[in-house]
């Protein structure tokens, strides 16, 4: 007889995480219960509050986890470098930023049920900033550029792009976004080379 191996807490965590995101997106976040979660895992009703204690907590560690993958795995972050010429760096960033916006993947959903709760729940207004000022530290930092000193100019970049996302999201009409992805470039270019010192 075969012996089931044990999942490692990570992979515990993952199957969690991948079911509340379903749920998320398919009910939405309000009507997910720790329940519906739960009935979608292999873990008992102890065994699963043993990892989470509600769908907020879940939903903050998932923005936390994207978060980290997007820095880790997005081909133009990874592109990104304070050794390459800068005007290349800003058509990498443009484009990074233009296809964060323009995004229609249940990452980008996900996304907007997180935003939409900043505007009733300080809790998660407080790990959107934490989320946001840890970017802009790796950005930063990535690019050899002075965070002080662009602080404005990476807040109205970031709100801008999380303002697109989050109403592209509601309103899901990629192909009238899609069709002035150059005007949104040309826009969002002169803001991204002042944040990377070209004159």
């Amino acid at each position: 007889m075969k012996v089931k191996k044990r999942k490692s807490r990570e992979e515990r965590l993952g199957e969690i995480k991948h079911a509340a995101k379903q749920l998320f997106i398919e009910k939405g976040f309000h009507k997910t219960t720790m329940e519906d979660i739960i009935a979608r895992t292999e873990l008992s009703k102890g065994g699963f509050y043993h990892y989470y204690g509600s769908t907020k907590e879940i939903l903050m560690d998932i923005m936390e986890n994207s978060n980290l993958f997007y820095v880790q795995n997005n081909p133009h972050m990874q592109r990104l470098s304070s050794e390459r010429p800068s005007h290349e760096n800003v058509e990498i960033l443009t484009e990074a930023v233009i296809e964060k916006m323009l995004g229609t993947s249940d990452d980008r959903k996900l996304y907007a049920i997180f935003a939409s709760e900043m505007l009733f729940d300080e809790d998660v207004l407080i790990k959107f900033r934490e989320l946001e000022a840890k970017f802009h530290i790796w950005l930063c930092k990535r690019l050899s550029i002075d965070r002080e000193k662009h602080h404005d100019d990476l807040y109205f970049v970031s709100r801008i792009i999380n303002g697109i996302s989050v109403t592209e999201q509601l309103f899901d009409q990629p192909e009238i976004l899609e069709r002035e992805r150059q005007s949104i470039r040309t826009f969002l270019t002169p803001y991204i080379e002042r944040i990377l010192e070209i004159a």
